[in-house]
């Protein structure tokens, strides 16, 4: 049995990248200077996920 998997488009490519980069940007507007006690990590985590 042999599976056919459709290689993603550039959009979806792109996809956790644009999201890394909001999601970083709110934090940071959110914390400050504060912002790289840990919360960081976990935005790095979830666009891993994504």
């Amino acid at each position: 049995m042999t599976y056919k998997y459709d290689r993603p488009t550039l959009l979806q490519s792109f996809i956790p990248i644009i999201f890394l980069i909001i999601a970083l940007f709110i934090n940071v507007r959110i914390y400050g200077d504060a912002s790289l006690d840990g919360s960081n990590q976990i935005i790095l985590m979830l666009s891993a996920g994504v």
